[in-house]
């Protein structure tokens, strides 16, 4: 039986949360491990994610939208 994912119930909610602000979402890539587990080899979970982008932005937006949507059981580092 294949694994249909390896991302936790929160970093779904993140994805989603991500996916609908089109600033984040025009901007930035989910890369590394992660995304590597999640849509190519489902091998291994993950604790974090890694984003990248290339144009320049906010790191004070961006850290606010993370800390709105982090939960008492998430620990979201910038």
């Amino acid at each position: 039986m294949a694994i249909k994912t390896i991302l936790t119930p929160n970093q779904r909610t993140l994805l989603d949360a991500i996916g609908k602000n089109k600033a984040i979402a025009g901007a930035f890539y989910l890369g590394g491990g992660t995304a590597l587990a999640e849509f190519y080899l489902k091998h291994r979970l993950s604790e974090d994610m890694d984003f990248f982008t290339e144009t320049e932005f906010d790191a004070l937006s961006i850290s606010a939208f993370f800390q709105e949507h982090s939960t008492e059981n998430e620990n979201f580092k910038n």
